[in-house]
């Protein structure tokens, strides 16, 4: 443990070295400058999870609907975002990470009105691309490595829900909006013809689903409770889950009577069109959660801390949400969700 201790402090030293000489190298930008003239272009770094790329939704929506000549471009640095392509509302998506010649050309040679970068911690990559993307208004989320990276940096005291903490810019940009603006929403894209004709097999037949999957294994509830937990329901359910879990998904449809064998989602928009067809999904903290929202389909969904449910609580209007004992999914009874689920299905 004091090994490990002693490379996460050279690292981190490192990191540090690294922000400082990005920040000198493309020069310090004072703050607590206001943006000023037209807003017609805009480039958004967009984080790297599903989830978060879903929740940034709602402000590409409002800046599109408050400019509709407005030219939106999303710079991504991981391939999760290219369904974002078939979103309407932007002009480009392309990989920050690692540009082709033709992207360099676009994205380091000409000037946009406005950059925003809503990471909220120090990231090298993020960072550089602050820096290297030429805008004449950069806006960031507060944090001391961040000084000299932004004209304007948001702050805020305690946690905050994702999707309010990215539209903190259009606050900031004096551009109005309501709480249901805030719904996140899923751009129309190809999906596969098994899962068109599943979701049409179960299209009004109360079918609720549970997942399996998320992006790491300290979200998910272990299998073994799973199947206990089935063992207590006769509600018609479905299995959604990564290919990591396809085999579990497998031995729970061979296994229980209630449980309909379904395809599997192999893509984003395969898995938002089951999930619109459903009366109720069951899922740990994961972007599935979002896709729910978009749909406003029920949720019942474990989070492992407060603080993860105040960011990326769902948004649906019928809801149940458990954080889970000393930060450990696991730990969460099966009792518990047998009660809960028993007491929620009676009100949908």
């Amino acid at each position: 443990m004091k090994f490990k201790a002693i490379i996460d402090n050279i690292k981190k030293q490192q990191k540090h070295l690294t922000i400082n000489f990005i920040r000198n190298f493309y020069g310090k930008i004072s703050s607590h400058v206001r943006s000023q003239g037209n807003l017609d272009s805009i480039v958004i770094l967009a984080r790297e999870g599903f989830g978060d790329i879903i929740v940034l939704s709602p402000l590409i929506k409002i800046l599109k609907r408050v400019n509709p000549e407005m030219e939106i471009t999303i710079v991504c640095v991981n391939r999760l975002a290219y369904y974002l392509k078939y979103d309407k509302n932007i002009k480009l998506v392309i990989n920050g990470k690692y540009p082709t010649r033709a992207v360099k050309k676009y994205i380091f040679e000409q000037e946009f009105d406005l950059l925003f970068n809503p990471k909220d911690h120090p990231s090298v990559t993020f960072l550089y691309l602050s820096a290297r993307i030429r805008a004449k208004h950069r806006v960031g989320i507060y944090h001391p490595l961040h000084e000299g990276f932004f004209h304007h940096m948001i702050r805020f005291d305690d946690p905050v829900l994702m999707i309010k903490k990215n539209c903190m810019l259009l606050d900031y940009l004096g551009i109005s909006y309501t709480e249901k603006d805030l719904l996140p929403y899923i751009p129309d894209g190809p999906v596969s013809p098994e899962v068109i004709q599943f979701a049409k097999n179960i299209k009004g037949k109360d079918v609720m689903a549970i997942n399996l999957s998320a992006s790491n294994n300290t979200k998910e509830w272990h299998f073994d409770k799973w199947i206990e937990f089935l063992k207590n329901v006769k509600q018609a359910m479905i299995i959604i889950a990564m290919p990591k879990h396809y085999k579990q998904k497998q031995i729970i449809e061979n296994s229980f009577r209630n449980v309909i064998k379904s395809p599997p989602t192999k893509s984003i928009f395969d898995v938002s069109y089951v999930i619109q067809h459903l009366k109720l999904l069951i899922s740990p903290d994961t972007s599935l959660i979002h896709i729910a929202s978009c749909f406003n389909v029920p949720v019942l969904a474990f989070y492992r801390i407060e603080n993860d449910l105040i960011e990326f609580a769902p948004l649906s209007d019928k809801q149940y949400t458990i954080v889970a004992p000393d930060g450990e999914i696991d730990k969460i009874h099966i009792d518990t969700v047998t009660e809960i689920f028993n007491t929620f299905v009676r009100t949908l």
